[in-house]
């Protein structure tokens, strides 16, 4: 491993020099981060180019979309919670009688439709962080036409782009099947309260929302009906207060969760950028005259924590060069995220639930079969329930597309300081990525 002469030490005085609390688009840490990469560059003399955009924040859009289903779920709940600890028959009759409107027959079909509606619109609200809503944001909400036509209504922020190699979407590039290599670290950093809170009520929520909303609304009135649902009362009770529990609890924790910039994104990610940063620097080496048979674009990203935000308007901007079939089977895009913590390295090759996006499978197999070749250790494949990093915005349009992180995640909040990173790490997970771009480059002497 030492035969790279990777600079730990360098990347590590990087993170800590780029570790400062925000780093969100509009503030002044935001131009300080964007100074710093830029400086740091020049400095190694590496051309670069600004890519600047306009995004706009949804969350305060979708407030009330997403809030709704969940309060009225939560008070349906609750309520027939409480009619069931009640036990009395007609109590319990009747007010199915008057939610479900059991008769007539056709009433009660539109009433089970609407319902059936409304527990999707739920068991989606319980999964929003997947792919689906990405995937709806990418088409919907950012076209070109709506951002020109309310310019002055969207945010701005900021990639800034290194190219090296040749280009690959020429004609003769594309006849030698040259590579397209996309490596991409976000510098935004942001912290959330209550995130642990937070991330552990959505995943209860996953688990316990879907299940008791189909008894609730489905198997218990029904039955009930027909005189055959004691024995799902006591079962009922206590998923309907559990699940009714979860859903108020985080009503009442979204209400209270401001997105805040105390964060100082030392892990999330500043570590990242230091990773894409010795990347750079060995790549350097490698570009003279025909050395770089690739077509590598290197990527500090803009408003990740945001949405994607700044992999979302990077794919846009060159979807003519990058969205066709044959350029796209060339695409490989990896997401450095979360790369300086615990030696122990990592890949999340899918994401996404219920409707799973496996889009690393080949790039799984490439990562974990050089690195226990070059390096002699065993890469984590894991499954992310949603869409962790820059990666999904590939992965949604069929490109191949991973992530590459380190265990002792610690992100959003103001305790992601540099203590949580390591220099060893920092130094493998650069190690690791800088022989994977290699690969992908017929260079046939590496330096390091």
């Amino acid at each position: 491993m030492n035969r790279y002469n990777v600079d730990g030490e360098e990347l590590y005085n990087f993170n800590v020099d780029l570790s400062f609390p925000r780093r969100n688009d509009g503030t002044e840490g935001h131009q300080k981060a964007i100074d710093f990469i830029e400086k740091k560059l020049e400095d190694i003399d590496v051309d670069y180019q600004e890519e600047e955009f306009f995004w706009k924040d949804l969350r305060k859009r979708r407030k009330l979309t997403r809030s709704l289903p969940m309060l009225i779920l939560s008070l349906r709940l609750f309520i027939g919670a409480i009619m069931i600890f009640i036990h009395d028959p007609d109590i319990v009759y009747g007010f199915w009688w008057y939610v479900w409107f059991l008769e007539p027959a056709w009433v009660m079909i539109i009433s089970a439709t609407l319902l059936l509606v409304l527990f999707i619109i739920i068991y989606s609200d319980c999964v929003k962080p997947t792919a689906m809503e990405l995937h709806r944001i990418n088409n919907k909400y950012l076209k070109r036409r709506e951002r020109k036509k309310f310019k002055e209504k969207f945010n701005q922020g900021t990639n800034i782009v290194v190219r090296m190699g040749i280009d690959g979407t020429t004609d003769e590039a594309k006849a030698k099947n040259i590579p397209i290599i996309i490596i991409i670290a976000h510098y935004d950093s942001i912290s959330v309260k209550f995130r642990p809170a937070v991330q552990n009520m959505l995943y209860a929520r996953i688990g316990t929302v879907p299940i008791s909303s189909l008894l609730c609304f489905i198997l218990l009135p029904v039955t009930m009906k027909i005189g055959a649902g004691n024995w799902l009362l006591i079962i009922g009770t206590i998923l309907l207060i559990i699940s009714s529990g979860f859903s108020v609890f985080a009503l009442i924790m979204g209400f209270f969760n401001k997105l805040t910039n105390q964060s100082p994104g030392a892990f999330d990610n500043a570590s990242g950028c230091s990773t894409l940063y010795g990347l750079i620097k060995a790549l350097k080496l490698n570009q003279g005259e025909g050395e770089l048979k690739a077509d590598i674009r290197l990527i500090f990203a803009d408003c990740e924590e945001e949405g994607l935000m700044g992999t979302i308007e990077y794919l846009h901007t060159h979807e003519k060069e990058l969205m066709n079939l044959d350029n796209k089977s060339r695409v490989k895009m990896v997401a450095l995220d979360g790369t300086g913590g615990k030696p122990t390295l990592g890949l999340f090759s899918s994401y996404g639930m219920p409707r799973v996006v496996r889009c690393g499978r080949v790039l799984k197999k490439e990562f974990k079969k050089l690195a226990k070749e070059q390096f002699g250790i065993d890469l984590k494949s894991l499954w992310s329930p949603y869409a962790s990093s820059d990666h999904a915005v590939f992965g949604e349009y069929g490109f191949k597309a991973i992530q590459l992180f380190s265990m002792g995640m610690v992100s959003n909040t103001k305790y992601d300081t540099i203590e949580n990173v390591n220099t060893e790490t920092l130094a493998l997970t650069t190690k690791v990525i800088v022989e994977f771009v290699l690969s992908n480059t017929n260079a046939k002497d590496k330096q390091f």
